[in-house]
């Protein structure tokens, strides 16, 4: 009886990890968003943005789980986010997730992907030595060295690669959106 109770404890400490690690990174993506151009009103209403934002908490879950990871504890790390991140749409952006993600909209599956990828890379989740867009990421994060210099700093190339991720992942992914 006392391990059925310890069991439960542990799926809701995965959980709350799960929500945690993730809700910080959009919070900061969030945060960064509206210093600099503003919070668009229809931002959640994008299948890229919702799709990024469920694979890098799917990618997270992978890197706090690992192969235990339960979908429920993603899915419903993502939902509690998503109600405390816009509370006045919560609902309205868990059913336009639903139906893109049972209809396999592109869009949204490319953000899915793409959030995927930037949480495994970010957390060290998996090996990703030889995909096309971690290269890509690498070459970018190379340019990137005078800014860095520039700005008396000096990221360890895993933070500089995150950062030219988080740019051709996302940053560059939202600020071509249609209007």
């Amino acid at each position: 009886m006392l391990g059925e109770g310890k069991l439960a404890w542990l799926a809701l400490t995965k959980k709350s990890q799960i929500r945690k690690i993730a809700l910080l990174e959009f919070k900061h993506l969030l945060n960064i968003l509206e210093n600099t151009s503003g919070m668009p009103p229809d931002f959640f209403d994008d299948p890229y943005v919702v799709g990024f934002f469920f694979g890098y908490t799917m990618g997270v879950g992978a890197y706090v789980g690992g192969k235990a990871v339960k979908p429920t504890d993603v899915n419903s790390a993502w939902v509690d986010m998503i109600f405390e991140l816009v509370p006045d749409r919560g609902l309205i952006v868990a059913k336009k997730f639903a139906e893109w993600s049972a209809s396999r909209e592109p869009s949204f599956d490319e953000g899915e992907n793409n959030g995927t990828l930037f949480a495994l890379y970010s957390y060290k989740a998996a090996r990703l030595d030889d995909n096309p867009i971690i290269i890509e990421a690498q070459l970018k994060a190379e340019a990137m060295a005078p800014m860095w210099e520039k700005l008396n700093q000096n990221p360890d190339e895993h933070s500089r690669v995150m950062s030219a991720l988080r740019n051709m992942l996302f940053w560059d992914r939202i600020n071509h959106r249609e209007a």
